[in-house]
């Protein structure tokens, strides 16, 4: 009997399972992002598209364009509390990539409408129908500039440059140049950019294009023109013809040189509308928006990488190919480029004078299962200089980073 229970006990015993490891800690969060504060972008924390816009007088402003139908919001830059969110559009809005504040005036377009708000409450000050079908506009000192068109595309029979003050009361539109279609073609202004000469007199550089609108072989076939416009004489100083290419941001306007990102970088002599270089990169350039750091400008690959080249030359001077294509607005401050990328969702800091990658950061949020699909993706980068604060989204959350010391 003592036998049988002793052998029981060994079978027992030689059946009993090996101790189980103890679980692993949590993985620490290796993110090199000082995050300060981080806010839901909606209250039940559901997945939101956020483009920032600007940081400046304790608020940080952004536009979330989906879900339908969009709003522009205002944060309070310290904390995150919400200030204010306009949504009293004409018609519902899906747009919203530009606003701009001038003084205590916000103005943007939305499609075919212009709206002005207060920038301290997001009242709307004043609104402007019947501009544009293109949801793009650009701000020159006090003057918000965007288009006129006449017919429906392809059936576009006039285009027109026009602007109005970016200020309480609408003052109006007033035209600076039109341009009327040609056989099989329409017309298209592309956005401006301003050049101020040595006379003192204001000139603004913009794209004029005759859109394809017929069979091949037409005239009319992507016919561009850089072009030159005194804004005191209401002149046309000089027109680049045969432009090849477009573009979906600004020119960058340096002393007197004008960089445009097309399908290549060009570099312009402003005097004289003379192409004075052209660089091609691999997989193109796109339309991401170029910056100066000294000597060095500052271009993004449409796939995959940076490039700081020599602006007289357009020589390389160094290349990062940490950065992902599909790049937002590139923005440049205390000597770093700061950058979000759809193509992985990243937040990118690249020192412009050597090409060093800072950051290369997913978001933190991404190891939580309800926010898995975090990504900076194209929410772009706002940053308060005196703060020194950066300001983003990974489609749940609007952050608030420290910036890096130099």
């Amino acid at each position: 009997m003592i036998y049988l229970i002793y052998s029981l006990g060994i079978l027992f015993a030689s059946c009993e399972k090996e101790p189980q490891p103890p679980p692993k800690p949590p993985a620490p969060n290796s993110s090199k992002l000082q995050i300060v504060w981080q806010k839901p972008i909606a209250q039940d924390t559901t997945e939101n598209w956020v483009i920032m816009q600007e940081a400046r007088d304790g608020k940080v402003l952004y536009s979330r364009k989906m879900p339908y139908p969009a709003t522009v919001q205002a944060r309070d830059a310290d904390s995150g509390d919400i200030k204010w969110i306009f949504n009293d559009f004409l018609s519902p809005a899906d747009g919203l990539y530009d606003i701009y504040i001038y003084e205590n005036n916000v103005v943007f377009q939305e499609w075919g409408d212009t709206y002005c708000l207060d920038f301290d409450s997001g009242v709307r000050k004043w609104s402007a129908s019947g501009t544009t079908n293109i949801p793009r506009g650009n701000q020159i000192g006090d003057y918000f500039y965007t288009n006129h068109t006449i017919g429906s595309s392809p059936n576009v029979t006039s285009n027109a440059l026009i602007r109005t003050r970016a200020q309480g009361t609408f003052s109006g539109w007033d035209t600076l140049y039109t341009r009327h279609a040609v056989p099989d073609s329409f017309p298209i202004i592309n956005i401006p950019t301003l050049w101020v000469n040595s006379q003192g007199d204001s000139v603004i550089i913009f794209l004029v294009t005759d859109g394809y609108n017929g069979p091949p072989p037409t005239a009319g076939r992507f016919k561009a023109y850089i072009t030159a416009l005194n804004l005191r004489t209401r002149q046309i100083i000089w027109q680049y013809p045969d432009f090849k290419g477009y573009y979906s941001a600004p020119p960058l306007v340096d002393g007197d040189r004008l960089y445009i990102n097309g399908p290549d970088v060009f570099c312009f002599d402003l005097n004289t509308g003379n192409l004075l270089w052209q660089k091609p990169f691999e997989g193109g350039v796109g339309g991401t928006s170029l910056v100066v750091h000294h000597d060095i400008l500052v271009v993004q690959s449409s796939q995959i990488g940076m490039w700081g080249i020599n602006k007289y030359t357009g020589d390389q001077i160094w290349h990062n190919k940490d950065t992902d294509g599909k790049t937002w607005e590139l923005l440049l401050f205390d000597g770093i480029v700061y950058c979000t990328s759809s193509g992985y969702g990243r937040l990118y800091a690249v020192n412009a004078e050597t090409g060093a990658t800072i950051w290369k950061e997913r978001s933190p949020n991404r190891t939580n299962p309800k926010t898995g699909n975090a990504s900076f993706a194209s929410a772009g980068v706002a940053i308060d200089p005196e703060r020194r604060l950066l300001y983003t989204a990974d489609k749940y959350y609007v952050m608030c980073i420290k910036l890096p010391e130099r």
